[in-house]
């Protein structure tokens, strides 16, 4: 039940001192040149606010959030089907997110494509042998961040 999880841990996050806001984040940036205490700055529909800390709950589309940071997490990659339509002119309105819980499947608009995914389908579980860094990372940063205590 991910609403019920999802209220359980932001419960916990409020009683330890977390505001959560029920907003839409368009971007964080950083806010080095601030001359108070906040280090970023979070766009949102509900204007910009400031912060000291951040927490960062958005899955799969954290990376495309962050981008501004110039900062690359590694994300567990998870087995989800999911396929594009043959493409088709972007319509006047955009399509609502659709589920079809019964069969756990569920449709969006992309555009000029609509997205088809299932989670009708058994969980693949990852099992890091080591850490989480990945090579995208190690790639792109060097090993500095691996010590013998992440192995």
């Amino acid at each position: 039940n991910a609403p019920k999880i999802a209220q359980y841990y932001q419960a916990e996050a409020r009683a330890k001192g977390a505001m959560v806001l029920e907003a839409n984040v368009s971007s964080i940036d950083s806010n080095s040149a601030s001359s108070d205490s906040s280090k970023f700055s979070i766009t949102t529909d509900l204007g910009t606010l400031q912060a000291k800390t951040v927490v960062v709950a958005t899955g799969i589309w954290t990376q495309a959030l962050l981008k501004s940071l110039d900062i690359a997490l590694p994300i567990i990659p998870v087995a989800h089907p999911y396929a594009y339509g043959p493409s088709r002119p972007v319509r006047d309105i955009k399509q609502p997110f659709v589920r079809w819980p019964e069969r756990h499947i569920y449709a969006r608009d992309h555009g000029e494509v609509d997205g088809f995914g299932s989670y009708d389908h058994e969980p693949v579980i990852g099992n890091p042998k080591h850490s989480a860094l990945c090579d995208r990372v190690t790639e792109r940063y060097g090993d500095t961040q691996r010590t013998a205590e992440n192995d």
